[in-house]
């Protein structure tokens, strides 16, 4: 389905967004990390209350772990169920997989869809009908571009 040039160029672009992103303070090593309760001293505070909710790390730190290793550790796990939620796979494992935790946090976040999106290809509708299924791609560009500047321009002359 994809080539393999394909392939090895998105993961190269993952790898690299990940580095340059995605960096984990280094240690030099792996090295255990000891399971602490933050503090809280101001039971009013906002910020400490919820840095107080946050897990805090407990078992092995895998800071000296290349970026292309966790990668490669990612793509051995098997798939999650359809069932089960990706946020709820990612909290599970961060501790696991830091870096691409925190990506999947950024990504994830972004909706599929949005209102805009949704109201231009509405209108394309209203320009592409059965009449006018043959027009070109440039006739249908130029017909939305032109009813965006007539809306727009009500608009405008509407606030005025």
């Amino acid at each position: 389905m994809f080539s393999g040039d394909w392939i090895d160029d998105c993961a190269n672009a993952l790898v690299q967004t990940c580095e340059r992103f995605y960096r984990l303070p280094l240690d030099g090593s792996e090295t255990e990390s000891k399971p602490h309760k933050p503090e809280i001293v101001d039971f009013d505070s906002f910020s400490h209350a919820f840095r107080a909710s946050v897990p805090q790390h407990t078992g092995r730190s895998f800071n000296s772990r290349s970026v292309s290793q966790e990668l490669m550790d990612y793509l051995a796990e098997s798939t999650i169920s359809d069932a089960q939620s990706p946020l709820t796979w990612w909290q599970a494992n961060a501790s696991r997989f830091p870096r691409l935790a925190a990506m999947a946090r950024d990504f994830l976040c972004i909706p599929g869809t949005s209102v805009s999106v949704e109201r231009v290809l509405s209108i394309g509708r209203d320009v592409i009908s059965l009449r006018r299924a043959s027009l070109s791609a440039e006739t249908i560009r130029v017909l939305m571009n032109y009813r965006a500047g007539i809306m727009l321009e009500k608009r405008t002359t509407k606030d005025v």
